[in-house]
């Protein structure tokens, strides 16, 4: 992930800018990888919270926690299970994690449980493809990608389980996005709330 860094920030790093800009309070990064959301986080943000379960990124998220002026915890939480209090987060950001998840219906479950009543998930993930011959050669591809790509699932179809999770969706878009390989170039990413009592 670390020699991949440089090529995330130039294919994802504008959508991110434009994506994470209204955030602020307590913030849920799921995954976080080697901190590179943090670089987008605006100063509203009070607390960030990087789950990121493979420990040998902890440093790199901490080196990158001391450019930025609110409080960042790093934790090695399992998104299955967050170790975290009901209705306690301003917004959750997940970045090329659901893919990857053993259950993602019940990821989608903890993150609606833990934020707060009209709080956003920000969501930016690669998908199946719409078009049936380009999705038929994913699903061929699938079981080498999971081999060589850390369990990721480039065929999952995760905006209907974002749909299905009781989120609503503010902010959508499908594209395929440029710099990256064919079988993961569709994308979706947008914003999906909790819903108001």
């Amino acid at each position: 992930m670390r020699s991949g860094d440089a090529v995330n920030r130039r294919i994802y790093g504008s959508y991110k800018a434009e994506l994470f800009q209204k955030l602020e309070g307590v913030v849920l990064d799921l995954g976080a990888g080697t901190g590179l959301n943090l670089a987008h986080a605006p100063s509203t943000v009070t607390t960030w919270i990087a789950a990121e379960p493979n420990t040998a990124f902890h440093p790199d998220i901490l080196q990158e926690a001391q450019r930025h002026p609110f409080a960042v915890e790093v934790t090695s939480m399992d998104a299955h299970s967050l170790e975290l209090s009901d209705e306690s987060v301003d917004a959750v950001v997940c970045t090329l994690v659901l893919c990857s998840v053993d259950q993602p219906e019940v990821v989608l479950s903890e993150i609606v449980r833990v934020l707060k009543p009209g709080a956003p998930l920000i969501f930016i993930e690669h998908v199946a493809a719409d078009a049936k011959s380009h999705k038929i050669a994913q699903d061929v591809f699938n079981p080498l990608n999971r081999a060589i790509a850390d369990g990721c699932n480039c065929n999952r179809d995760t905006l209907s389980v974002i749909k299905r999770s009781g989120l609503n969706l503010q902010q959508y878009e499908a594209r395929k996005v440029k710099g990256i390989t064919w079988f993961h170039s569709p994308h979706i990413m947008g914003i999906a709330a909790k819903p108001e009592r």
